[in-house]
């Protein structure tokens, strides 16, 4: 059995629209330059990461729930918009802070030549999963995970990520 598991159709077209033009109004926002531990960010290009105010928190849960029923054992989730510019990586890591994690994919479309592929670890087997419209990939902590680099001409890599104790 995988260790991932993956869910179609999570967030509403509405919502997604609402969380595209969030940070659009924003005029700062955290960077895995500023808030992640070294060893995450390598020589990865900029990620912008900004946090959803709770109106628009609560709404990505409750949704994001109703396709995830694992989502309900959770006292405190959080969710940030996470925008990974061209260029930009994760290095392998397990989120040993979190309970769980889960990224929701938030472009129309994405070629398969443009990486930023989720990649996981499976007994010795690396697994990869293409970023999917409004797909969600959640685990369980811990589990070594990564997001392969993306490539110099793609687009912004747009997803909300979930993350709770």
């Amino acid at each position: 059995m995988s260790p991932v598991l993956s869910y179609r159709d999570v967030l509403s077209k509405p919502l997604i629209e609402r969380l595209h033009a969030y940070p659009k109004g924003q005029t700062s926002c955290r960077t895995n330059y500023t808030s992640w531990q070294k060893e995450l960010v390598r020589a990865s290009a900029a990620i912008l990461v900004f946090d959803l105010p709770e109106d628009l928190r609560q709404e990505v849960v409750n949704q994001a729930k109703l396709s995830c029923p694992e989502l309900h054992k959770y006292q405190t989730i959080h969710a940030l918009y996470h925008k990974m510019m061209p260029g930009s990586y994760i290095t392998w890591h397990q989120d040993h802070s979190w309970k769980f994690g889960m990224t929701i994919h938030l472009n129309e479309y994405w070629d398969e030549n443009l990486g930023g592929y989720f990649a996981f670890k499976q007994g010795e087997e690396i697994k990869c999963l293409k970023p999917e419209f409004n797909h969600a990939n959640y685990i369980v902590t811990p589990l070594d995970h990564c997001v392969f680099q993306t490539a110099p001409d793609a687009p912004a890599r747009t997803t909300i990520q979930l993350f709770g104790l």
